[in-house]
């Protein structure tokens, strides 16, 4: 005769693994910009940073322990002064993802491998560091922002702490595999020759999940 503790587990197994969660964090990125500040230096502009700051924010489905998932990002604090003129560099991406929850320590420890698929940019401004109005108008090229934009596969790990019931704390390890690079625009214009570089390296979240997930 099942008793009352059996039903629950019976009814936990048949849904362990669904739920949802809603995650909002931030962290480091480190695009790959060498290839850019070769450019920069060769025209006397300061190099732009190697490392950014991020913030990150997205939702994620558990399906049985399979997860799908939505997560969008930027980078900010890419501007360098030298003298009389100033660069500075701002990046967002989105990406879908599809992983797989393998447990550590059953309801508190678990890891998420993942991988993504979907499009980033950079955008770059270079000018003068103080620009007149008029002479902006007479001379537009006083300051010039370009964009490039790219495909990104995103291979992922997740360590995700359960704290509580509808609360999770997660560490993000992942890499941006941006394709293809250097295809730069300005005002919708293509400009060749320029350097190899998007939104492709490492990066690393911290996150809080908010949601319920029967686990």
């Amino acid at each position: 005769m099942f008793g009352i503790g059996t039903v629950l587990d019976k009814i936990t197994s048949l849904f362990w693994g669904f739920g949802f969660l809603y995650h909002l964090g931030g962290g480091v990125s480190f695009p790959t910009t060498a290839s850019l500040n070769g450019y920069l230096r060769d025209y006397g502009y300061p190099s732009v940073p190697e490392a950014y700051l991020s913030e990150v924010s997205g939702w994620r489905i558990f399906l049985k322990g399979y997860t799908v998932s939505r997560f969008s990002g930027s980078i900010w604090g890419g501007e360098a002064t030298s003298g009389d003129k100033v660069v500075s560099i701002d990046g967002s991406y989105s990406y879908y993802s599809l992983g797989k929850l393998l447990t550590l320590k059953s309801g508190t420890f678990y890891l998420l491998p993942s991988v993504g698929l979907g499009r980033s940019n950079l955008t770059l401004t270079v000018g003068d560091n103080v620009v007149r109005f008029d002479s902006l108008l007479s001379s537009p090229g006083n300051v010039s922002t370009l964009r490039t934009d790219s495909w990104i596969l995103t291979p992922e790990a997740e360590f995700l702490w359960r704290k509580e019931a509808f609360l999770f704390l997660g560490a993000r390890l992942g890499y941006m595999l941006a394709f293809p690079k250097g295809r730069w625009t300005t005002e919708g214009v293509e400009v060749k020759g320029g350097p190899n570089t998007a939104m492709d390296g490492l990066y690393f979240n911290l996150t809080i999940g908010l949601g319920f997930v029967v686990l």
